[in-house]
């Protein structure tokens, strides 16, 4: 069997979802039932073990950084009790609140020492601050010491990168546009020296690395 690198989980409530099962082959809503849908998903297509994160815009999401300590705290805690009910099938990716990097990396150490993490996921810029930046090298500082890796999310562009694309809706999102933000976000890190400050953290990109390999 396999091992899915990264899942997204989450619950949504307050609002209506609207799914057309015609035009896409699989639902949102389907991701927090792990019993009905997930398990026989995976059993069905040989995936061992899942590594769940929660998805975007994630913590990253909160513009308030007390807010999203507690909600950084209140989601890893409720994914940790997945982990533990489904002993051997699911591990987990911490959310981080880099809205405060002291705290992000706290969060993390707890999320791995205690809860059992397996490192974090992080969901693009923070208030279009990016993790290149001098202040949030409290994290890689962190990752690097306790040995995980944080996994770079792909996010929408920022409004002023968003320009390029007016007039051409079929280059936004996933055909295009996430994965430039989120390998220019990778090259900032690059080009800021993290790796040389820190050359045993690691930096995971997803979706064939955003593009950089090619």
């Amino acid at each position: 069997m396999d091992n899915d690198l990264r899942t997204e989980w989450g619950k949504r409530t307050g609002y209506p979802v609207t799914i057309d099962p015609k035009a896409i082959g699989y639902s949102f809503p389907r991701a927090p039932d792990f019993e009905k849908f997930r398990l026989p998903f995976m059993d069905e297509f040989g995936i061992a073990v899942q590594v769940i994160s929660t998805g975007s815009p994630g913590i990253q999401g909160y513009a308030d950084a007390p807010t999203a300590v507690v909600k950084a705290k209140q989601i890893n805690d409720a994914q940790a009790e997945i982990v533990r009910k489904y002993p051997g099938r699911f591990a987990g990716f911490a959310g981080l609140p880099t809205q405060d990097p002291k705290a992000a990396a706290d969060e993390l150490e707890r999320s791995v020492k205690q809860l059992g993490f397996k490192g974090a996921m992080i969901q693009g810029s923070t208030g279009w601050e990016y993790l290149d930046e001098s202040k949030s090298w409290v994290i890689w500082e962190r990752a690097e010491a306790l040995g995980v890796p944080i996994y770079l999310h792909v996010q929408e562009p920022s409004f002023d990168s968003a320009k390029v694309y007016a007039g051409h809706p079929e280059l936004t999102g996933a055909t295009w546009a996430w994965g430039v933000e989120a390998g220019t976000h990778a090259l900032r890190i690059i080009n800021a020296g993290v790796f040389d400050a820190f050359p045993k953290a690691t930096l995971i990109l997803g979706h064939l690395g955003e593009s950089l390999p090619y």
